[in-house]
């Protein structure tokens, strides 16, 4: 019988190397990630990261929180779940596509006003009460949390513009550098890394958005290694890098 220290070694080197037996190592050689549009930029990186650690490949498919988690609940084969809001991971948890115990804010979000390259960034909310003729892009606020958030500003500020609607918040950015809209409300972390003009908004202008990550796979030992990371002094530093406030 083998000691148990010596088994709990073994246990250990089995996790850390789960994805080390290449294409033989079935599930564990790939993670399946989803990730709402907004984070798609910073995933990016936070995936390369995990890869060089555990050895094993990240695929993100990245697209609006509503539409993900209607394909999570359709059974695409995602082991991990990263949303722009609280209220989908709730949801799969309720309806037994996810681990309860798993969910934890991975970060919060800001939203801002952009304006295509070249323009001066708007030097508070009048400039946008005065464009009257201007159309403001927004992401469809059934699907996309932040897309919701703007929808509340609109209705705060009692703007009748032509409205321009985005599938996500990574087509509403498109609208905006093309030209397509005069505004954009964007998550911070898109207008900075896409190099738009922007105006950061009030507070208590839309309610916080809160990002929530959940475990969709609870068999995958890299995925339990993958939300782990999230919550490491590496990745925090990265989250907040890329324009959010990290969780924990």
């Amino acid at each position: 019988m083998i000691p148990r220290p010596a088994r709990l070694l073994l246990a250990f080197l089995a996790l850390i190397s789960a994805c080390d037996a290449g294409s033989d190592g079935g599930a564990e050689a790939r993670l399946d990630v989803a990730v709402a549009a907004n984070f798609a930029a910073c995933a990016e990186i936070l995936s390369r990261r995990f890869e060089e650690i555990a050895g094993c490949e990240v695929v993100l498919t990245s697209g609006s929180t509503g539409r993900l988690a209607k394909q999570i609940e359709e059974g695409a084969p995602f082991a991990v779940f990263l949303a722009a809001d609280v209220e989908r991971p709730e949801r799969l948890v309720a309806r037994g596509r996810a681990e309860a115990e798993s969910r934890f804010t991975y970060a919060r979000g800001r939203l801002v006003l952009a304006v295509p390259r070249g323009r001066p960034a708007p030097t508070g909310l009048d400039d946008l009460r005065a464009a009257r003729a201007a159309r403001i892009a927004i992401a469809r606020a059934e699907l996309a949390p932040y897309g919701r958030a703007a929808e509340e500003v609109l209705k705060g500020l009692d703007l009748d513009n032509e409205i321009v609607v985005g599938e996500n918040v990574a087509q509403v950015l498109h609208f905006v550098v093309s030209g397509a809209a005069d505004y954009g409300f964007v998550p911070a972390s898109l207008a900075v890394t896409g190099g738009l003009p922007h105006l950061e908004l009030p507070a208590g202008l839309h309610a916080a958005i809160e990002q929530q990550a959940v475990l969709i796979d609870a068999r995958s030992a890299l995925a339990r290694r993958f939300m782990a990371f999230l919550r490491s002094p590496a990745a925090l530093d990265e989250i907040r890098r890329c324009g959010y406030e990290p969780g924990g």
